[in-house]
């Protein structure tokens, strides 16, 4: 595992307590990597709605809360490292499964992240750590997923469609609408 020589071995975030209460606690670990892992150190996060409705409709004290994020890579999984597409130091946004139950240790609010570099994005040129986490990588892999995978839509993000294709974003003038319309473009 690559990483910056110091990391803190505990941190402060926010989990799930007794009756899905949200509180900020203390000594949280630091997560292990997997080799397929990389670690962030956060700067910023948002909000979003599931962030506050997971805790209250399924309670479950321990799971750590939290979906987008964006910081600075400080740890490194071997496989991440080999690939070279994340270095130390890089600005990083994305997402994050919170309030998971089969990774109960995955959530953004907190000091440090472990995540996938699958859902974790390089930080676009003009934009700071604040204002990043507002791109919604959480949103980035539902309509991936939606529209991909789902909709079985022809192309990729990379790879565009050969022929274009109609379709409906019904609720285009929302955020996630509008980030719907730019991604079928594509």
């Amino acid at each position: 595992m690559a990483s910056h020589d110091q990391l803190p071995s505990n941190q402060t975030g926010i989990i799930q307590h007794e009756g899905g209460i949200l509180q900020i606690t203390h000594g949280l670990p630091i997560p292990e990597l997997g080799p397929h892992q990389m670690l962030v150190k956060t700067a910023a996060v948002a909000l979003n709605p599931c962030d506050y409705k997971m805790p209250l409709r399924f309670p479950t004290p321990g799971l750590w809360d939290g979906c987008d994020f964006s910081g600075t890579v400080v740890a490194l999984g071997s496989e991440v490292a080999a690939q070279g597409r994340f270095h130390l130091g890089d600005k990083a946004f994305g997402a994050v499964q919170g309030s998971n139950m089969s990774d109960p240790m995955s959530g953004s609010y907190c000091e440090y992240i472990r995540t996938e570099p699958g859902l974790t994005f390089h930080v676009p040129k003009g934009m700071d750590l604040v204002a990043v986490p507002s791109l919604s990588g959480t949103a980035i892999a539902t309509l991936g997923v939606a529209l991909f995978w789902s909709l079985q839509l022809p192309g990729t993000l990379h790879t565009p469609a050969s022929k274009s294709e109609d379709v409906l974003v019904y609720g285009g003038s929302s955020t996630i609408g509008l980030l719907a319309i730019q991604m079928v473009k594509l």
